[in-house]
């Protein structure tokens, strides 16, 4: 607009000089005022429409918040052009240019050399088009779809940046919750136990290892040794302190050096896992290798062979390592979960493989290139089933890594020796290193009774010289000994009793066992007995249950070690048994504390100091509202794990033949103590829920049952149902639940126990009591979960034919029990059928070749596997044969992964990232007769 005015004032000054008697003077004015009215309007829409172009959200919003304030401006300035355009038609009709006169223009001579747009106006003119809307028509068109092409910008510029950015939210979101889960998929509750279980690094008496990397100062034992009037009487003492330093150097040199291979050789009990310990907890070790190289990360695992899978596997070594490398490392598992998309549908380790983890450890140790030291502790505890053929090949493998190094600790077991002779790495033999540390371990220990007066000087010295010359590097055997002497010593043995007793005590650990036993037991068979209760109680330890507490709307968890000392003291009492389990009565904290009081004190006293009674730390027991001194006074002893003092005594009872016969003394059967110590736990499960609100998922306690029921015949069936029957009231009254999360719907009792053929009978015979078809329906319902493989679990077609008689319908639609242990948005509904067809999908994924399992692989593998599937088909048919709409479909989930489409699951797969990083992912409906038709072509 205002450039069309421009053109009118310089036309008519242009006219005006061609033909003076045209008087223009009031449509100039007219056109001035047009000309400053749109120039505000001009400067208004700038101001409104200048923000847009920065691309940024907040100033598109703000652009239209202050677009809106200016409204009514703009429409002023509408109406103020508006009149002004009326003005200039009739000024045009009036005065300007008549039809007749822009007729007679277009005749004349000089027309031609007037501008083009002068030239146009006036054959518009002459045809009659004296409106200012038709004479401006074309700027006024290039103006609106200016103004329009910038408000289509702003309205894009806005939706674009919303749509990115929330994208961008999104996709981020995802991806954190895709690398959590698949970082914690390699993570165990029980990875660190082994670690934090070893003999704290302060209490350590390695210091001297990096004495010879740099000075340390002399312990006051030392000191005392060397300034006392007697050092003379021991001049081996500095020789073999020289030749320590000397021998420790060459592990310093390594920790600096590209050595890619350093063992540490010891006894049973020399303190192999200790001296690992305080190397990793040591400044001076990070220090050492940042000379090798300075982004050097340090890694660690200890194997451990009475522990759970994860502790004394390859697989649990695999996943640890594999788990301290990607941590924190965002990017990298990304790029991993690209590379390896099936790994995307990995929630826990029970999903990976040997096969899996070594593709992807080398695949993020090429990736990220950081230097890496690995410890690894326990070699020979390797479980059986893993050998210590493929242990080597697994520890090759890791060396075989660009930029890593090697440090491993283990006993003089024959093959690993025979490999490390072809190796030929550089190494140490703890017990000819570490007499100086032995030496002021036991000063240490004796001192206070040398301060007290209760021993001589000259005693000391010579005891402490005896004690370790015997020990021959053994740690434990020292410390065990040590603690043998003092007892002497509070006694007021005289000196050659004290030497006497020294010498009767055995040199080898097996014997010096052997010698505590019957010091305190051998004429006994009261005490015989209950210590070898005790002891088969400690043989049963095993992480095995989780307690969570819910706590400000947050559910906290964590795996417990069995047996604890309130659960032993209710197994070998069956008064408190009947009193928890029976009545309603609750325990009081008092009694709790007494009866724990009671049964430690008869450990320690029985057991010739084989067991210990160690604290542990249960997540839900440590948040504010488990800090009173009461309950904490309580907590503290009833959940306290009773354990093995070292392997060695854990081996010693079932390797050796004083030590069957020690556990030979127990009278009970073994499926009576595992009743006892089953019915402890659900003692102490009740307690802890009835005082302190903890929830106990009941899975694990299943499992326990079902093994017991394989256990000695039908005597082990008769034991197991025996539990059922303790354990299903406690269940009803959700004391022990099928899932923490409160809103989760209880399965019912007995749909835990299909798929054990040997309790169909019992869920049977209960049924038909209960005479209830909406029970069976539910039951068998939930006999299945769709987003879970059925595995062993095989479906009897004897039990669901029997439910189907009963009344059960297996078409009937009710909300699924979820295994995830995070919340979903979905609330899902299924059949007994629908859930099978799942679940059976489910197991098709999973099948033993598929997911690489090295025990599945074999050809009785595969039958076992295809026999299980025939009985699957046999139980749909079964429940198809009475659906009376087999076109009902079922929706289901499925992803293109490298331009294959995976396996259908359940579209509660949704609720995890399982497409993975830039795959496809399909929601699609089933048809129940194709999914019939489906399996059995499968």
């Amino acid at each position: 607009m205002s450039d069309a005015v421009d053109r009118v004032q310089i036309r008519c000054e242009v006219m005006a000089k061609l033909h003076p008697q045209v008087n223009n003077n009031e449509l100039q004015a007219i056109a001035k005022a047009c000309k400053e009215s749109a120039q505000e309007l001009k400067k208004e829409a700038r101001f409104v429409t200048g923000l847009c172009d920065k691309r940024n959200l907040l100033h598109a919003i703000h652009a239209t918040l202050r677009g809106a304030r200016h409204r009514k401006k703009i429409e002023l300035l509408e109406l103020s052009l508006s009149r002004y355009t009326q003005e200039m038609e009739t000024e045009i009709m009036s005065h300007l240019c008549s039809r007749s006169y822009a007729i007679t223009l277009q005749q004349e001579e000089g027309f031609h050399h007037l501008a083009a747009d002068t030239q146009r106006l006036v054959r518009q003119l002459a045809r009659g088009h004296t409106r200012l809307e038709d004479l401006i028509k074309e700027g006024s068109t290039q103006m609106r779809d200016t103004l329009a092409h910038e408000a289509a910008k702003i309205e894009q510029s806005v939706n674009l940046h919303t749509t990115t950015q929330a994208l961008a939210f999104s996709t981020a979101a995802e991806s954190r919750k895709a690398c959590d889960i698949f970082l914690r998929s390699l993570k165990t509750s029980n990875m660190n136990q082994r670690y934090n279980d070893v003999l704290d690094s302060r209490e350590a008496t390695f210091k001297r290892i990096f004495s010879s990397y740099e000075p340390m100062e002399t312990t006051d034992n030392e000191s005392e040794m060397s300034g006392s009037s007697d050092t003379a009487r021991y001049p081996t003492w500095m020789s073999d302190r020289d030749e320590v330093h000397g021998s420790w150097a060459s592990f310093t040199e390594w920790l600096q050096s590209d050595g890619k291979l350093f063992y540490i050789q010891g006894k049973p009990g020399s303190g192999k896992s200790t001296l690992i310990k305080f190397i990793l907890d040591h400044e001076r070790t990070k220090e050492l290798l940042q000379r090798w190289s300075s982004d050097v990360m340090i890694v660690h695992h200890f194997i451990w062979k009475i522990g759970s899978h994860e502790q004394n596997s390859i697989k649990g070594l695999l996943c640890s390592l594999l788990y301290q490398k990607l941590r924190n490392k965002r990017d990298l598992i990304q790029h991993t979960l690209c590379r390896f998309t099936h790994l995307s549908s990995h929630t826990e380790y029970s999903d990976w493989s040997i096969k899996d983890l070594d593709a992807v450890l080398q695949y993020v140790s090429n990736k990220n290139v950081r230097h890496l030291c690995i410890f690894i502790d326990g070699l020979d505890e390797i479980r059986n089933e893993d050998g210590y053929r493929k242990l080597i090949q697994s520890i090759e493998g890791i060396l075989n890594l660009p930029n890593v190094k090697l440090c491993i600790a283990t006993r003089p077991e024959v093959q690993i020796m025979r490999w490390l002779e072809v190796m030929n790495p550089p190494g140490i033999l703890l017990e000819d290193l570490t007499r100086p540390d032995m030496r002021i371990f036991v000063r240490e220990k004796l001192k206070p009774l040398l301060s007290g007066q209760c021993i001589s000087f000259s005693t000391y010295e010579k005891l402490t010289e005896r004690l370790v010359d015997k020990a021959q590097g053994v740690f434990l055997w020292l410390q065990i000994a040590t603690r043998s002497l003092i007892e002497g010593i509070e006694n007021d043995d005289s000196d050659d009793l004290l030497f006497a007793r020294l010498d009767q005590l055995p040199a080898d650990l097996e014997r010096l066992y052997i010698d505590m036993w019957r010091r305190l037991n051998e004429n006994n068979s009261v005490y015989r007995e209950t210590a070898a209760r005790y002891f088969r109680y400690a043989l049963q330890q095993t992480t095995v249950f989780t307690m969570y507490y819910w706590n400000n709307y947050r559910c906290d968890g964590s795996l417990t070690d069995l047996p604890t000392l309130f659960q032993v003291a209710c197994a070998e009492n069956i008064e408190t048994q009947q009193t928890i389990l029976r009545s309603s009565d609750r325990m009081g904290l008092a009694r709790i504390r007494q009866l724990c009081d009671e049964t430690k004190r008869s450990i320690l006293t029985r057991c010739a100091g084989l067991l210990q009674i160690e604290p542990q730390s249960v997540q839900p027991f440590t948040t504010d509202d488990f800090t009173s001194e009461d309950v904490r006074n309580t907590v503290d002893p009833a959940l306290s794990r009773i354990s093995f003092i070292h392997r060695t005594a854990h081996d010693f009872l079932r390797d050796t033949e004083a030590g069957r016969s020690i556990l030979g003394w127990g009278s009970l059967s073994e499926t009576v103590m595992h009743t006892r110590l089953f019915n402890g736990l659900l003692c102490l499960l009740v307690t802890c829920n009835t005082h302190w609100g903890i929830i106990t998922k009941a899975d694990s306690i299943f499992d326990k049952i079902i093994k017991l029921s394989e256990l000695e015949g039908s005597r082990g069936l008769e034991v197991a149902i025996n539990m059922l029957d303790i354990m299903k009231p406690l269940y009803d009254k959700q004391l022990i639940r099928s899932n923490e999360y409160p809103w989760d719907p209880q399965v019912p009792f007995l749909s835990n126990l299909i798929g054990y053929s040997q309790f169909d009978e019992f869920v049977i015979s209960s049924l038909t009591r209960e005479a209830s078809t909406r029970l069976a329906t539910d039951i068998l319902r939930n006999g299945w979960i769709p987003d879970q493989p059925i595995g062993d679990r095989v479906p009897s077609t004897r039990l669901v034919n029997a439910l189907l008689s009963l009344g059960a319908d297996p078409h009937n639609y009710g909300v699924n029990h979820s295994i995830h242990c995070y919340e979903t948005p979905f609330a899902r509904k299924g059949t007994a059928l629908t859930n099978l067809l799942l679940a059976f999908l489910s197991c098709r994924a999973y099948c033993p070749v598929q997911s690489g399992s090295d025990d599945d692989s074999t050809k009785n593998g595969w039958e076992s596997h295809n026999e299980r599937l025939c009985e699957i088909i046999k139980v749909g048919t079964s429940m198809a044969k009475v659906c009376q709409d087999l076109n009902a479909t079922v929706l289901l989930v499925g992803g293109f992964q490298q331009d294959e489409m995976g396996i259908p699951s359940s579209v509660s797969n949704l609720e995890k990232p399982i497409m993975g990083f830039g795959n496809i992912c399909v929601l699609y409906e089933m048809r129940k007769k194709l999914s019939m038709r489906l399996r059995s072509l499968l």
